[in-house]
Formats: C-alpha cells, sequence, structure tokens
C-alpha cells in the first residue's frame, strides 16, 4: 500500500494503529512466542490494544486462545474477535481456569501484558516446557521470576520492547501486510475514543481510569 493512498472506506482511525498494536502482537507470537497451529494461547491483558491483536492474530494462525479481561462485556466483545474462552482477570483464578480449560496440561505459550499480582497464577498456568513472552506491565507492578520455578518447569521466557525492533527492513513488511489486512477488514481494531492531540493529558486520564476496550487515539 503506498503512503497516501488509501481503500475507500478505511478507518483511519483504526490503521494509525497498526504498527505499535499489531506489530507488537505479531512478534510476540511467531518471533519470541515461536506459535504453531494447533497450539493453545494464554493472554493475560487480552482488551487492550496488543491484547484485542494477539486474539484476532493468534486465531488466524489456528490456536486456541484464552485470555483475561476485566469485565464479562469484554470477554464477550473479545469472544466476536475469535477468543475460545475468558477469565475475569480481577476476581478469577487464572491458573485454576486454565488448567480446568486444558485438562490439566496448561498451555503452550503465555503472553503478559499485565504483570502484576497475577504474574505467578499466568506463570503456574503454562505446561512444562511452554514458553512465556513478557510484553507489557499494564498493572504498573514489575512481576518476579523466581529462578527455581524456571528450572524446575523449563519454561523459556522471553521479552521485548517492539521499539527497539521498528526500525529493521523485515519489521517494515511485515507491518506493510498488516495494514493491507485492516484495510481489507480482515483484522480490526476498535477506538473507543478520540482526543485532540492538544487534550493528550485528558486522554492519558481517560486511559488509566477506564481501562478502555481498544485502543485511544490523537488526532491533530
Amino acid at each position: 500500500m503506498h503512503a497516501g493512498s488509501h481503500p475507500a472506506g478505511t478507518d483511519l482511525k483504526a490503521m494509525s494503529t497498526v504498527p505499535v498494536a499489531f506489530g507488537t502482537a505479531h512478534q510476540a507470537l511467531f518471533e519470541y512466542g515461536q506459535l504453531r497451529s494447533g497450539e493453545t494461547l494464554l493472554i493475560h491483558g487480552a482488551s487492550g490494544g496488543v491484547g484485542i491483536a494477539l486474539v484476532q492474530i493468534a486465531k488466524r494462525a489456528g490456536a486456541r486462545v484464552i485470555g483475561t479481561a476485566s469485565s464479562p462485556e469484554k470477554i464477550a466483545a473479545l469472544k466476536t474477535l475469535g477468543l475460545d474462552i475468558g477469565i475475569d482477570g480481577r476476581t478469577g483464578d487464572i491458573r485454576a481456569e486454565t488448567l480446568a480449560a486444558t485438562r490439566g496440561y496448561g498451555v503452550d505459550l503465555a503472553i503478559d501484558l499485565v504483570g502484576g499480582p497475577k504474574f505467578s497464577d499466568l506463570f503456574a498456568a503454562i505446561r512444562p516446557r511452554g514458553r512465556l513472552v513478557m510484553v507489557g506491565m499494564a498493572s504498573g507492578v514489575q512481576p518476579t521470576l523466581d529462578p527455581a520455578a524456571i528450572r524446575q518447569s523449563a519454561v523459556t521466557v522471553t521479552g521485548f520492547i517492539f521499539g527497539k525492533v521498528m526500525h529493521l527492513p523485515e519489521i517494515g513488511q511485515m507491518i506493510s501486510g498488516l495494514l493491507s489486512d485492516v484495510a481489507a477488514g480482515e483484522l480490526v481494531m476498535p477506538v473507543e475514543k478520540t482526543f485532540r492531540l492538544s487534550e493528550a493529558a485528558a486522554a492519558h486520564r481517560h486511559v488509566e481510569d477506564n481501562r478502555p476496550f481498544g485502543k485511544v487515539v490523537l488526532i491533530p
């Protein structure tokens, strides 16, 4: 897709979310998470921008998708995008509900976007020799990794910051493909609210206070 050229009907607000949200999700799933068709994925924090992208891309890749969100309404909305099983991230027992959904086996891959007090439950929901990708810390609380737990479970733990790889040529090619998918309606990103650039402080407060479903976009 050429710069400045967009198909008729393209939602430019949603398109603006592609590089960070969908780019991060794609890298977390395939470059770092090594997701394969038929595997089960657990997303902690599935109702934010990256989480929504993860749900759709993983489902399209043939994964079974479990995700946490903070309300039944958000879980219901995620199920329209491909989520198979939703867990209340505030009051639910992530470990117990995930093990029940996987017949005690655990998930092949977990992606953490939240950190915080539920991190140990998330880690315990991963199968032996599974994988964990640490991407975000929406809770504001840094999770603690227990080296003994890593050794005993043989879980592979990786982390990354997408901004450090965005300049790479292969990332540009990947984002171009994702832009085309969003323009064609094959992937979607709900934009809950828009703010003028001059209202950036109010936009940040809205995100912090309301935990929106999808993205909040600043416009000139």
